[in-house]
């Protein structure tokens, strides 16, 4: 249980960090030369792109899996748990989906000059 409670933890943090990070990013582009040929700041864009593939991906096996889930099953039961996470996961789904499609877009057109 103090794993799963880490995870969560961490799971949350890392979704109020990046949230901001995809909004601002959006809005930026580069305007100096050295920024040009450095990119600096593209490896961490390609990471988040690569993390939340892979968590797309572990959310869509994990809605077929009740192994998983079967210590929140017990505490909450599992009719409970169902309705909770029949809501939940198609959310963290599209929000994984659509911050790796904007990640892409911030990694795409971040180190562009201004038009």
């Amino acid at each position: 249980m103090p794993l799963n409670f880490i995870t969560d933890f961490l799971t949350i943090l890392q979704v109020t960090i990046q949230t901001p990070l995809i909004v601002d990013g959006l809005r930026r582009c580069s305007n100096t030369p050295e920024n040009l040929k450095e990119l600096p700041g593209r490896n961490v864009v390609m990471f988040l792109i690569v993390s939340n593939l892979v968590n797309y991906i572990f959310y869509i096996l994990m809605q077929k899996s009740s192994f998983y889930e079967y210590g929140k099953i017990e505490f909450y039961g599992s009719l409970e748990w169902s309705v909770i996470s029949h809501v939940i996961l198609p959310l963290c789904i599209f929000y994984r989906f659509h911050s790796a499609v904007a990640l892409v877009d911030i990694w795409n057109s971040a180190y562009k000059p201004q038009e």
